[in-house]
């Protein structure tokens, strides 16, 4: 994959249109299991909603242009869990587009959100999604028979679930990713703390074990 020609980024004021244009698509609701026409006025408020939430809506950018989105909902920052949604908007991208915006997503999520697990959930007569999933290491660990009303027929769910650690392009932990700040609180390291190793990679403080 050519890492270098793909960018995620917060989503900005200037990018709704687009972005509402792509939700809703026929192609992308489709795939949705939430499928309804989002209005203006309830996009705007979503967009204004989700500055001040855990949730995090990501633009990703192909070679500079606009061409997708990646998005984390149910942060639990406690567990260290989240849900993921993804939706390539544009139709003329090259092959393998897709998977580098996963891939981007899913190490976004472990490096700079403290996430340890992300969980996802598909239709289950979506092939694509199902093999997408499978392609970026995760694997399957439910299935809701007719779990959602779509098109007047209820449909079955597949649920996904991705650890870091099972993670394989994504750096493995090492002993110096538990090193504690002396000069920050421990408030401020709550995140580390979290998300720390205790028989693996134990938390240090210089040279000392704590």
């Amino acid at each position: 994959m050519e890492i270098e020609k793909g960018k995620l980024r917060e989503i900005r004021e200037q990018d709704l249109e687009n972005i509402l244009s792509w939700r809703n698509s026929e192609r992308i609701r489709n795939s949705m299991i939430g499928d309804h026409l989002i209005s203006w006025e309830e996009h705007r408020r979503w967009f204004e909603r989700q500055k001040g939430s855990n949730d995090k809506y990501l633009l990703f950018e192909y070679k500079g242009k606009a061409a997708g989105m990646v998005y984390f909902t149910a942060v639990d920052n406690f567990h260290g869990t989240c849900w993921w949604g993804f939706y390539l908007g544009e139709n003329d991208l090259p092959p393998k587009t897709g998977l580098l915006m996963g891939y981007m997503g899913i190490c976004h999520a472990f490096t700079y959100m403290n996430i340890r697990k992300i969980c996802s959930q598909a239709l289950a007569r979506n092939n694509a999604s199902l093999n997408y999933h499978l392609k970026l290491g995760f694997k399957q660990e439910g299935y809701l028979d007719k779990q959602v009303l779509k098109q007047d027929r209820y449909e079955d769910i597949v649920i996904f679930g991705l650890l870091a650690h099972n993670c394989s392009y994504y750096p493995s932990r090492t002993p110096e990713d538990s090193r504690l700040n002396p000069d920050k609180s421990i408030r401020e390291q709550f995140n580390l703390l979290r998300v720390i190793d205790n028989e693996g990679y134990p938390a240090f403080l210089g040279k000392n074990i704590l």
